[in-house]
């Protein structure tokens, strides 16, 4: 919410009757009266135990403040006095310095809030100029907004001419990151294509708080309470956490290491909010950003894959049920997890189904019902694929997370620092024989730098097996997907930017030339054995690689053909974007599905959109 009218025209009649002071110092006098009505209000709505004050309670408060005349007559009085001291010691060339402006506020036996200067010329007389104390760190913060003087959309001059010179800068590509911690405990973060601020933060040693009056130090139960709940909670990776990987609409996350919480995290996208909070469950950090809403409704359907044969397929997704289609009809599975589930893999033979996802989930599907075969780990399961023998299954995640999954058991580890420290996995693949297995993945610390390793099991085992990491042509970016084309005898890997790679049965690796795009990340492929090519899905999703997020308002579909000789653009448009694809045998189609329920089909070189109620909006 914003200032309040009330309070808003107050300070604009105090700032005409400031007309002959400088802009500079009128704009510190509005921001400390603002901080101080600011802090009243909201001593008067606790007290009270109300949201919001009605407009003649903000009046009252306005009128014991004093009239706009009489409190801007003082303040020029008080600058005037500290002239002409200045003037007396002007011989001297030293600085009286104005320590601070003291209001004595909102008594309610006053009808006029009084000033004090305080002056200490025997301490302070090796000063050269006069200085009015700016550091301003207990004003309100507005939700989706920031300050009332200072707010997201506004230029990177704003900052400037409100709090000069940074402390410190650093810029990438997109993005200036402007550091104010020391003096007044806040940051910005400036997108330099439109020169904009995007995040205000408001750090430790901040004192001002929200119109909730959640502030630095809060408990995360109070900030629960204050913002009707959390819809959800997860517990994520660093890397999930950070981006909000696993929704941002009232989402608390629980950052994990090794079974660990590190922080919490609890973002709401439509109130442009969110908060950082330490292993005590205190705020640290208030964060305050343009709010969002998701494009559509409905949650991310994460994978598709039909069972052996084609009679149905399965779909899993992001906190909903295993969904179990035909074709004509859809069924739930129950009970169901509601979830984040990432993959699927039936066995060969058909007889069963892994399925896998967040928090260590691995689930076992027979047909009739799901087995919780869950791992102790706290890392998400992004993908997971049987050897082509059909013995064993293997699970990959985040932070190097690794699982075997036989004879209806799972027994995980997590890949040594030694062999690929730092690794986030995102998908696998076995080559035809299944003597190894291609993994790919990012840095979990640098989403932008994309890792392939080899993996050669050993007896059925993790930790027996041989791992070895793949050189690739220029910058690999993060990698989505891993294929194995059996007519080809080579792996395809798809990645963000568009790259594409093929790497053969001794581990070469060579680059695909993909003319049709630069920057959409290609999520998925599958091969499509009647047309002998791969089928490619992606979209552009707003990823934003520097900043490791998605733009929910320019999202957009994408599909690629390659026939093993070149890429060739099949479909685009501006729809929610593709994250999987599976051949469907039984018609000789690709099923697509995508973000907030998204679902299409590949068919004779044509892609249209599948009308699917899947009950789970």
């Amino acid at each position: 919410m914003a200032t309040p009218k009330e309070i808003q025209n107050y300070l604009k009649t105090i700032g005409k009757e400031l007309g002959d002071v400088d802009s500079k110092t009128k704009q510190s006098i509005l921001q400390e009266i603002e901080g101080h009505l600011g802090e009243k209000i909201d001593d008067v709505k606790s007290a009270k135990k109300i949201a919001e004050l009605p407009p003649a309670e903000i009046n009252k408060i306005i009128e014991e403040f004093g009239a706009p005349k009489e409190i801007a007559s003082e303040y020029r009085r008080q600058l005037s006095e500290e002239k002409d001291f200045k003037a007396e010691k002007g011989s001297s060339k030293k600085k009286i310095a104005v320590i601070a402006i003291v209001v004595v506020l909102l008594l309610s036996t006053l009808t006029m809030a009084g000033f004090i200067f305080l002056f200490n010329p025997e301490e302070e007389e090796d000063k050269d100029e006069i200085e009015i104390d700016a550091n301003i760190t207990f004003l309100t913060i507005y939700e989706g907004k920031g300050l009332q003087s200072i707010q997201i959309g506004d230029g990177q001059v704003r900052i400037l001419n409100t709090y000069g010179e940074p402390e410190q800068q650093e810029e990438t590509e997109t993005t200036i990151w402007m550091d104010y911690n020391e003096s007044r405990s806040m940051d910005f973060l400036v997108e330099k294509d439109s020169n904009t601020i995007s995040e205000i933060r408001f750090n430790s040693g901040y004192e001002g708080g929200t119109e909730k009056g959640i502030r630095i130090g809060t408990p995360l139960e109070d900030v629960l309470n204050k913002s009707d709940g959390a819809k959800k909670t997860v517990r994520a990776s660093y890397t999930e956490t950070q981006n909000c990987l696993l929704g941002s609409n009232r989402v608390l996350y629980e950052q994990v290491y090794n079974d660990k919480i590190y922080a919490y995290k609890f973002i709401d996208c439509t109130k442009g909010i969110l908060y950082w909070f330490d292993t005590n469950k205190t705020v640290t950090q208030i964060v305050v950003f343009e709010p969002y809403d998701t494009i559509l409704s409905g949650p991310w359907l994460q994978a598709v894959l039909y069972k052996p044969g084609g009679e149905y397929c399965l779909v899993v997704g992001e906190d909903m049920p295993v969904i179990k289609s035909d074709g004509v009809t859809i069924e739930v599975i129950e009970p169901s997890p509601f979830e984040y589930l990432y993959d699927i893999a039936w066995h060969p033979g058909g007889g069963y189904a892994l399925l896998c996802g967040a928090a260590g989930s691995i689930y076992k599907y027979d047909g009739t019902g799901l087995v919780n075969l869950a791992v102790q780990a706290t890392d998400s399961f992004h993908a997971v694929k049987f050897a082509p023998n059909g013995e064993f299954a293997i699970a990959v995640g985040y932070n190097g997370l690794l699982a075997v999954i036989q004879d209806n058991k799972s027994t995980y580890s997590y890949l040594p620092d030694t062999i690929a420290p730092d690794v986030n996995f995102d998908d696998l693949a076995w080559n035809g024989n299944g003597s190894f297995a291609l993994l790919v993945g990012h840095q979990a610390s640098d989403f932008s730098k994309g890792i392939i390793i080899a993996f050669q099991p050993g007896n059925n085992s993790i930790l027996n097996g041989t791992f070895s990491i793949l050189d690739t042509p220029g910058t690999l970016s993060s990698c989505f997907s891993a294929l194995w084309v059996p007519d080809w005898n080579y792996f395809i890997i798809t990645a963000n930017l568009g790259q594409l790679y093929k790497i053969n049965v001794n581990l070469t690796v060579e680059s695909i030339t993909n003319p049709v795009t630069s920057y959409e990340p290609i999520f998925d492929a599958v091969y499509h054995p009647v047309e002998k090519r791969v089928i490619m899905v992606g979209g552009h999703a707003g990823w934003n690689p520097e900043e490791g997020v998605y733009d929910r308002d320019d999202s957009s579909r994408l599909v690629l053909s390659f026939d093993g000789q070149s890429v060739t653009l099949v479909d685009s448009g501006l729809s929610p974007h593709f994250l999987n694809c599976a051949f469907n045998p039984s018609d000789n189609s690709v099923s697509i599905v995508g973000a907030f329920t998204t679902a299409y089909t590949y068919k004779n070189g044509q892609v249209a959109p599948i009308q699917v109620d899947y009950g789970i909006d």
